[in-house]
């Protein structure tokens, strides 16, 4: 790539300061040297990549869980099981902020430029609010699940006198009031100010809103991770003395393990894209080091990668559910009236959630 005189090219195009912004040429350009075009456009390459994938995890997320969702609504008995309640919950949420972040990637795409970027302060942090509520919801859904299936595995007296619904509702009216809380605090601690080269969320708050927005959802994943690691060892707890009782095992076997293996496939998406990027990023805004500038919208491509697997889990992971959702592509069985097959496979798989 050619190089000018720095002086030479702001004469002709008159965009330093949207271009050199926080660059090594805004140095340079005091000694008279050349300067190369090279640095900004490096990384707002990585912005449009970004951008992009985030738009096929959009479709894909949209797809899927508006598929989870028509087989929910569609089948009264799915509808109706309370031990789903958590699940739908989740596949909403995952939904709803699919389609609501569309405007914000679609206008990073439409305003990209490879050697700068200047966006509009208020249209980002506006658009970006569903961001804020789907990281603290997504957070406290999953801690919810994981919650619910300590208590099934160390306390099942106590699990089989909680009330499913009750305890979903709950945790989603939780987590909304924890993302009211974060929007409030981010309008308040946030002025609208032009951050040129950086499109990301992250660069248009103040540093006390990153600080505190990345410690608490460092802490509500530390929680996911303790909850799932008790888990994983109470399940390899079981299975281990599974091999001395081996007719109840078999017996209760398929159940018990089809309403563990769906919880762990949620919390394993939850892990790999939201909860240990979430605690990485509060590990490092606590040294001082922003990850927004350098790969744009972090976040989200965690959420939305987190939504599509999740509901390929619900369908991979659960053969009952696997049932429905052939039915439902197939053209025969989910009308409001379910066939003799399919009403079994409701009932065994509301007595598999409940387990």
């Amino acid at each position: 790539m050619s190089e000018e005189p720095v002086w030479q090219y702001i004469w002709q195009e008159n965009v330093f300061g949207d271009t050199f912004y926080g660059t090594s040429c805004l140095a340079i350009h005091l000694t008279g040297e050349y300067c190369s075009y090279e640095e900004p456009m490096q990384n707002n390459l990585s912005f449009i990549i970004t951008d992009i994938v985030i738009l096929f995890l959009q479709l894909t997320g949209i797809v899927c869980n508006g598929f989870i969702l028509f087989m929910f609504f569609r089948v009264k008995k799915l509808y109706r099981n309370e031990a789903l309640r958590l699940v739908l919950y989740l596949a909403i949420t995952d939904f709803l902020h699919a389609i609501t972040t569309l405007p914000y990637i679609i206008y990073l795409v439409v305003f990209w430029n490879p050697y700068s970027i200047n966006l509009d302060p208020y249209f980002i942090m506006i658009s970006s609010t569903p961001l804020i509520i789907q990281l603290k919801i997504n957070l406290t859904l999953t801690i919810a699940i994981a919650l619910e299936r300590t208590m099934a595995l160390f306390t099942p007296v106590l699990y089989r006198k909680l009330s499913s619904s009750l305890y979903a509702t709950a945790s989603l009216l939780l987590g909304m009031a924890f993302a009211c809380g974060d929007l409030a605090l981010e309008f308040a601690l946030s002025p609208f100010v032009e951050q040129p080269n950086c499109a990301a969320i992250g660069c248009y708050v103040s540093d006390k809103f990153r600080y505190y927005w990345g410690i608490s959802n460092m802490v509500f994943g530390l929680f996911v991770i303790v909850l799932t690691v008790m888990i994983l060892l109470k399940l390899r707890s079981i299975h281990n003395h599974s091999k001395s009782a081996r007719i109840l095992v078999n017996k209760d076997a398929g159940r018990f393990r089809q309403a563990n293996r769906t919880s762990v496939g949620i919390l394993s998406t939850s892990l790999l894209f939201v909860t240990l990027p979430s605690v990485g990023v509060g590990f490092v805004e606590m040294i001082g080091f922003s990850i927004f500038k350098t790969v744009g919208p972090f976040y989200i491509v965690g959420l939305l990668s987190a939504g599509a697997c999740n509901s390929i889990v619900y369908v991979v992971l659960n053969k009952d559910l696997r049932a429905l959702a052939k039915s439902c592509i197939t053209g025969g069985g989910l009308s409001t009236s379910t066939s003799a097959t399919t009403r079994v496979s409701m009932s065994r798989f509301q007595s598999t959630m409940n387990k």
